[in-house]
């Protein structure tokens, strides 16, 4: 019970002036509404910032340099996500002749020779690819091919629709290293 401004008790709610003796509610700076699309634009901030700090951190990086590039009419293709250990010489790349060169580094100093050339108009590649000894038909992003044994060295051969990427490692490359490298080309 609480008493009025008169003498007499007065229950709250129940007398006309009590509306006016309640304390006023303050309207809402921002609605449910409001609220929502905020914490969305948050989301969309926050996400946006780590999906390009991802990208930039584990996107695949450009590693054959822009005067190789331009050196030559077709597309070049680089590995990305290569196993352990190894890694592309950045001081290999060669362009010469609209042939291009370069190397991956494994085994502490062994080289893998990787090198691109337009896809030359007229050639079998199915009876080439059969000269590879020890013949392992391969599916790539890029296109298909073969590994194998030539000439006392791992070699392999990929068509893309406008290259020809042959690629060659002294024996003794880890087994399913080599196809590893061939199926990351990008």
């Amino acid at each position: 019970m609480k008493r009025a401004y008169g003498s007499e008790p007065v229950l709250l709610g129940t007398s006309p002036i009590s509306p006016l003796l309640a304390p006023a509610h303050k309207k809402k700076r921002f609605g449910a509404k409001s609220m929502w699309l905020a914490g969305l634009l948050v989301v969309l901030v926050v996400g946006s910032a780590g999906g390009l700090l991802a990208w930039r951190s584990f996107g695949s990086k450009d590693v054959i340099p822009s005067a190789i590039r331009g050196a030559v009419s077709f597309p070049l293709y680089q590995p990305t996500n290569l196993p352990a250990g190894l890694r592309v010489d950045q001081g290999s790349f060669q362009a010469a002749g609209g042939v291009v060169t370069f190397s991956i580094l494994y085994n502490g100093g062994d080289r893998l020779v990787i090198t691109e050339q337009a896809r030359p108009a007229g050639v079998n590649f199915a009876e080439f690819h059969e000269q590879i000894m020890d013949k392992k038909d391969i599916s790539t992003y890029i296109g298909s091919g073969a590994t194998g044994q030539f000439d006392d060295t791992d070699f392999a051969s990929v068509v893309a629709p406008e290259t020809w990427i042959l690629a060659r490692a002294p024996s003794g490359i880890e087994p399913g290293t080599f196809e590893q490298i061939l199926r990351n080309l990008r």
